[in-house]
């Protein structure tokens, strides 16, 4: 979806009323795109936490002094940022971004899914942070590749092209973030005349989500990356 989209039916929906959009032509000002693209952050940055709109994986290979691995950008072998250990594998063509919410499931190079903060196994790999994976017995030279829910790509509010700019929204999500996007607007007006309006916008918000969900509009059950096989890792 591009994000002139999403302006096209900000401008034209509630925002209309606003100075935000020109009447005229029921569009967005560029000028006023950093009033409302943060709003829109905000927006995919809660669906994506509530919904696998977008799922990775990425490959790390196991040493045996290291326990702890921190999945960050940093220790990403084509990263330029200092780091004393390099044990993410990823690629010119697709670095890793450190883009992680949840880590969901951890896969050996012959594809078993590993046990994941199980207490009843000695042999369980554990998660403490959000982007850490706990390996109690490192193995030298062993790959996992580490499946996890990603975050959305920030959207700049400058230096944009809004008709060629390509936002990764499901359709049926559309609702949900206009009204949250509505929502997060009134809350920064001064009026306390739109209170009522934000609270009801967040309400609609819940009720948007809630017709996802039950609807069954969106597969929330995340299935396992098979990126050993697609990237030629193994």
């Amino acid at each position: 979806m591009k994000l002139s989209n999403i302006f096209e039916y900000l401008a034209q929906g509630e925002l209309a009323q606003h100075y935000v959009a020109t009447s005229s032509c029921g569009s967005i000002e560029p000028e006023n795109y950093h009033k409302l693209i943060p709003n829109i952050n905000m927006a995919l940055l809660e669906l994506y936490k509530r919904f696998p709109v977008s799922r990775k994986g990425v490959l790390i290979v196991v040493n045996p002094i290291i326990t702890h691995y921190h999945l960050r950008e940093k220790y990403a072998i084509n990263s330029a940022l200092p780091a004393t250990n390099k044990y993410i594998m990823d690629s010119v063509e697709e670095p890793f971004k450190g883009d992680i919410l949840l880590i969901e499931d951890v896969v050996d190079e012959i594809g078993t899914v590993l046990y994941l903060n199980e207490d009843t196994t000695q042999y369980s790999i554990y998660t403490p942070t959000f982007d850490t994976v706990t390996i109690p017995a490192p193995e030298l030279g062993q790959y996992l590749n580490v499946g996890y829910r990603a975050a959305p790509e920030h959207i700049p509010s400058v230096g944009i092209d809004p008709e060629e700019y390509e936002v990764l929204l499901p359709p049926v999500m559309l609702e949900a973030l206009l009204l949250y996007v509505y929502s997060k607007y009134h809350s920064g007006l001064d009026e306390q005349i739109v209170e009522g309006t934000r609270v009801n916008f967040a309400r609609e918000f819940e009720k948007s989500v809630s017709r996802i969900e039950y609807g069954t509009l969106i597969n929330k059950t995340s299935h396992r990356n098979s990126k050993f096989t697609i990237n030629g890792w193994i």
